[in-house]
């Protein structure tokens, strides 16, 4: 066989000097985006390419049948909210004429839609001509509210001043959990399992939930956010404009209460913050920052909020104290929400025993049981059960610090601030009232908080 075809003598500089038996010019030729020729696919046609009424039809489909499209859906017999992959087909066959007896197979309306996972090699049997597929589920829509961004701003104003003056302020981030059910599964069944157990011994839930009425457990959380980086570190946020960076996780303290036996106020945050702040104080943070979430129990408006804040300004003997919160709906902003979800995995598969050991039924379905009796077999079941809560939560971290668990057992002394109820029906009626001689004491803090607060709409600072 001859190969002198194959090759090009290296000693001819030009073209023309080539042997002229076979035709050389493609090596020399100058325009190399030659497009090649498209060849028709083997196979039979796909139904896309005769029928491209029936994509159209199928597109049409799954939009009038979106998740807006329902909510903006009126004075109809049937609705829908998505669609399968059956009723796609089914509509097909009946809109296109021409498919009427051969119909649609599911496979292919798959292929019309976007790849489920388009990292996978199987997505380029997707052709993509839909823009549709099944999604994941969101849970982070937010009603919109005009005074968001002054909140966020006076968020991040004091989070960036505490963090530049680090030795001498301190700021927490402050909220409740989800409660935590007695009797039944502790956090929802639909958390999933990521820790690992025996084969043979694993969690096997109940095939409903059966809760206790009224068996849950109220954990209210303080986190302290402490700094990762140098004091005063500059950085930049996404439009080039320099901010102090502050820190976003620290130690958490969670304190546990038996909502039958206690509730969730502001008093009862200032009990649990009482001690983290004097601690603070005494090394020389003396200007604290509170976080929250604006709820009823930390609502700056309310008197019941703004004498408990000056109290426990004076006590602890800070130089300030400033109350803040993101607006309304966006409480997810906070920085001890994103701890909530591995507490809640470090608790998955946990049965809390709502029973007495050695009895067969929680007390508050035992008959003949006097009141005092059922609070005493309550107490024994929460004080229980708060300790198993703390032991599954003992020597855990959240994102390298330490997670510190408590409990307030039942019908034990309040320490601390213990006139809320008191405080609440003075303040519930007119100002006028606290002009009682037997509220004397009520409305001169009253008086010392609205001489010494500054309150703003996104803010309340001693």
């Amino acid at each position: 066989m001859d190969f002198k075809w194959m090759f090009v003598d290296e000693a001819f500089e030009d073209s023309s000097q080539l042997s002229h038996d076979f035709d050389y010019s493609w090596l020399f030729d100058d325009d190399q985006n030659h497009e090649p020729e498209t060849k028709r696919p083997r196979g039979r046609p796909s139904l896309s390419s005769t029928h491209p009424d029936a994509v159209e039809r199928a597109a049409s489909f799954i939009q009038q049948n979106g998740f807006q499209a329902d909510a903006r859906r009126r004075g109809v017999t049937s609705r829908s909210s998505g669609v399968s992959v059956q009723d796609i087909a089914d509509h097909v066959r009946n809109a296109v004429p021409a498919l009427k007896e051969t119909g649609v197979s599911k496979s292919t309306v798959r292929r019309w839609m976007k790849a489920p996972h388009e990292g996978r090699f199987a997505s380029k049997r997707y052709e993509g001509l839909i823009d549709a597929k099944i999604p994941s589920k969101r849970n982070d829509f937010r009603e919109e509210n005009r005074d968001d961004h002054f909140h966020r701003a006076v968020v991040k104003y004091m989070r960036e001043m505490c963090s530049h003056f680090q030795s001498e302020c301190v700021v927490y981030s402050c909220d409740n959990m989800n409660k935590l059910k007695v009797g039944t599964l502790a956090v929802s069944r639909y958390h999933q399992l990521n820790r690992i157990y025996p084969s043979e011994d694993r969690p096997n839930y109940s095939d409903h939930d059966f809760p206790t009425p009224g068996y849950l457990i109220i954990p209210s959380g303080y986190m302290k956010l402490e700094p990762k980086v140098k004091k005063g570190t500059i950085t930049k946020d996404s439009i080039g404009r320099d901010h102090i960076e502050y820190p976003v996780t620290g130690p958490l303290n969670i304190v546990l209460r038996a909502q039958p036996f206690a509730k969730a106020t502001i008093e009862t945050h200032m009990n649990d913050l009482k001690p983290l702040l004097k601690s603070d104080a005494s090394r020389g943070q003396s200007f604290a920052v509170l976080i929250a979430d604006g709820g009823p129990d930390w609502n700056i408006t309310s008197p019941l909020t703004q004498i408990a804040c000056m109290r426990l300004w004076k006590d602890c003997g800070l130089d300030g104290l400033v109350l803040t919160s993101f607006s309304a709906g966006n409480s997810a902003m906070n920085p001890i929400e994103h701890a909530w979800a591995p507490i809640s995995k470090l608790l998955t598969g946990v049965t809390l025993p709502d029973k007495v050991p050695g009895e067969s039924l929680p007390p508050c379905k035992q008959r003949n049981l006097s009141e005092d009796e059922r609070k005493a077999k309550e107490e024994i079941v929460f004080n229980e059960a708060m300790g198993r809560v703390c032991q599954y939560l003992h020597g855990k971290q959240f994102d390298g610090h330490d997670i510190n668990c408590s409990y307030v057992k039942c019908n034990a002394p309040q320490s601390g601030y213990k006139d809320h109820e008191e405080l609440r029906q003075a303040l519930v009626g007119p100002v006028g009232n606290l002009e009682n001689h037997r509220l004397h004491n009520i409305r001169n803090d009253y008086t010392f908080a609205v001489k010494h607060m500054d309150r703003r709409l996104a803010s309340l600072t001693f």
